[in-house]
Parts: structure tokens; sequence; C-alpha cells
């Protein structure tokens, strides 16, 4: 029988390390090709949206002629924007300065992608295309659906492009969609048809988007915003440490200690592809 004396001090443990979860943005999303100027933010500039058109070869005359092309639209603008998390303790505290500052850094890295969704959804941090703005296309005339036939409608939306894009979905769209129509793919979130899905923490409770001005549909309980999008680039700097010494962190007049992990996060997708679709929870 082991035995405790009360005198013995409490050891000191560190909580469950926190880890990011499954399928989120950051799982779908390309890295943006390596530019040292990138934290400037970046124009983005589409490719034709246009799908192909067809033509007999044996026509002659004017059924030889061929249609002008659609202009590229301009390039959109996407802003870079600095994230950051911090703790505090006191100078009284028995941790390592290098190890105070690892906690802070551990929960960043863990909900970077956190970051990144709420930024796309919602322009949270920066004033930049979101998918809720005002160019976002509401499919099923704004009115709620249920989730399995949301995801029809967001299918259909991206099959109108022709190409390949990404479905967002917020957890509980997920939840009740599950395996029997979503399936994972080494990694990556796939519906039947093989469309990568994001599953954002970040997409709780976004904004609802507006089309042209009309009056917003607010998402009551049970229910959900998810969209469709073209392909998503993103990019993350290092984690920085600011301040990098404890000396510099240290408040004298109350003894506390603040230390925050930096980096500076980039997210931009080809906005020709961006619908939107309000999900009831029911399947």
């Amino acid at each position: 029988m082991s035995t405790m004396t009360g005198a013995a001090p409490r050891i000191r443990l560190d909580g469950p390390l926190p880890r990011p979860p499954l399928y989120t943005l950051l799982s779908v999303a390309q890295e943006a090709l390596d530019d040292e100027h990138w934290r400037a933010g970046a124009n983005l500039m589409p490719y034709p949206a246009a799908l192909p058109s067809g033509q007999d070869p044996c026509a002659d005359g004017s059924e030889r002629e061929k249609d002008f092309p659609d202009r590229t639209t301009y390039p959109d603008t996407f802003p870079t924007f600095t994230a950051y998390l911090g703790e505090v303790c006191t100078t009284f505290s028995t941790l390592p300065w290098d190890d105070f500052k690892e906690r802070a850094n551990a929960a960043m890295r863990a909900r970077v992608s956190w970051a990144l969704e709420r930024q796309l959804v919602d322009a949270e941090f920066i004033d930049a295309p979101h998918m809720g703005d005002d160019d976002v296309d509401l499919l099923a005339s704004g009115a709620a659906v249920p989730v399995v036939t949301a995801l029809g409608y967001l299918e259909d939306w991206l099959a109108t492009s022709g190409q390949d894009g990404v479905i967002h979905l917020t957890p509980s769209a997920a939840a009740v969609l599950g395996f029997e129509r979503l399936r994972d793919d080494r990694g990556v979130l796939r519906t039947a048809r093989g469309t990568p899905v994001a599953v954002g923490d970040g997409y709780v409770g976004s904004d609802v988007p507006t089309s042209g001005g009309s009056a917003d549909t607010a998402a009551t309980a049970g229910q959900s915003w998810l969209y469709v999008t073209g392909p998503v680039m993103y990019r993350l700097s290092e984690l920085e440490a600011l301040p990098e010494t404890i000396a510099e962190a240290l408040d004298r007049e109350t003894n506390e200690v603040v230390y925050r992990a930096e980096q500076d996060l980039w997210v931009a997708w080809d906005k020709q592809i961006q619908g939107a679709v309000l999900a009831d929870w029911s399947p």
C-alpha cells in the first residue's frame, strides 16, 4: 500500500499538448510559391473563368469565327495579417523562460488554421475579400435546406466552373454528413465526387453572407452557413518570439511577465467561385 505525506510539494505538470483538429483548411489549401515580398500582401490574378466553347472543324465562312474571349477580371488584393497568442505569469513562477515561451508557441501552432479560417470566412482581422462578402452567390435562394441537400447545391455550383475547388463545412455539418457521404483520402476529407472539404472550427458562427445588397438571412440554432470556393492558397511565417528576453517581458510594477507568439499569415482564393448555402443540421 502506497503512503502519501502531507509535506511533499505538488509537482507542476503542463496540461495535454494542444493539437490541431483533423481536416482543417490547412489540409486542403495550397502553399503559395516562396517570395520574400509576400508579407506585403498580394494581388491574386485569376485564370480565365470561361468554360470551353466548341466548333465544327469543317465549318466555313462565318461559322469558323470564334467567340471573343471574356476579359479576365482585375486581380483581387489579399493583405497579410499578424496573428498572436499570449500568456502571462509572474516572476515568482519557477517555470524557465524558454519553457514558458514554448507553451504559447504550442498553442499557436495548434490554432493557426482557426485564424486563417476566421479571416477567410469573415475577414475578422484585416479588411479583405472573404467568403461571405457581397460577391457571394446565395444558393437555394438563401433558404435553409437540410445538410445533405446543401452539399448537393455546393457540388453543383462548383460544377458550373468546370474545375476543382473546395467545400467549406462547419464541424456540425461534417458530423451530420459523416463518413457515409465524406471519405478520408490520406488525411484529406473528400466528397463522393472527390471535392476536397475543409472542416473549419473558424467557420462556426460566421457572419451571414449578403449578395447584391439583398437582405441578410441569419443562421439560427441548428443551422450553419456552408461555402464553396475555388482552390485556396496560404502562407505562414515562422513563429516569432516577442519579446525575446524575460527582461523585456517584465512589468516591474506588477511583477508580471507577458509573452506573445506571433506569426504573419496570408490566405486567398480565386473569387470567381464563391457560393454559400444555409444548412439545417438535420440530414
